[in-house]
């Protein structure tokens, strides 16, 4: 299995770090989810609710909203309670490691990683039960 660079998120509007690869989950509609954030970054005190699901609008610290946590969610987002929806729209990467030309990192890209990812562990999974 060849992954690519770890990566950092970065705000648009002010280029601070909010996330980096190592605590990506998943990706659905267009936002990436990461089980941790940047400490700079800040939850609105206020809750919001939308289709049986309630979150908190996340910003970064030049105020621009990067994103959403949910507290709870509906079954369309089922087990995805307390993490941060980062919207692609408002972040750009910069991948880490390696002296090569910058490439841009694709949505597609990192969900393909992802999948990756998610395999091996099922992988690994199985074979740990199957020893037990």
């Amino acid at each position: 299995m060849s992954l690519r660079n770890p990566f950092v998120l970065q705000c648009k509007s002010c280029n601070s770090i909010v996330c980096d690869s190592f605590s990506l989950l998943d990706y659905k509609n267009s936002s990436l989810i990461f089980n941790s954030i940047a400490s700079t970054v800040t939850l609105d005190s206020s809750k919001h609710t939308d289709s049986d699901t309630v979150y908190s609008f996340i910003r970064c610290k030049c105020s621009n909203t990067i994103g959403k946590r949910y507290y709870t969610t509906n079954a369309d987002m089922n087990g995805y309670s307390g993490m941060y929806f980062i919207s692609k729209e408002s972040v750009f990467s910069y991948m880490l490691g390696g002296n090569s030309e910058f490439k841009s990192v694709t949505l597609y890209e990192i969900a393909e990683d992802v999948e990756k990812l998610q395999k091996l562990c099922l992988f690994l999974y199985k074979k740990i039960n199957n020893t037990k």
